[in-house]
């Protein structure tokens, strides 16, 4: 991409979800768009935090692999047993 269009590319797409942004996210795209970026010292300075609703819900032991804390599906990390950064497919004999 020639850098004249990288600016251009990045207001069409950034943010966690271009085509739905939220306030904050609009915000800081208008800002990018008509120059008005400065250094933030505090969240206050644009806001604050945001509030929002709190969400519970029950644990469940059958959607955790409960070895790793993590949720089953995801991959291991970097450092447990099943953690492997090699190749997988035997390149020995040429095949």
């Amino acid at each position: 991409m020639p850098a004249v269009d990288v600016q251009d590319w990045v207001i069409r797409n950034a943010g966690a979800r271009p085509w739905d942004r939220d306030d904050i996210d609009a915000r800081i795209v208008a800002d990018t768009i008509e120059g008005r970026g400065a250094i933030i010292d505090s969240e206050a300075q644009v806001g604050g935090f945001p509030d929002h609703r709190k969400t519970r819900r029950p644990f469940d032991e059958a959607e955790w692999d409960l070895r790793y804390m993590i949720p089953k599906g995801q991959l291991p990390l970097e450092g447990t047993p099943e953690f492997s950064s090699s190749p997988t497919a035997d390149t020995s004999t040429g095949g």
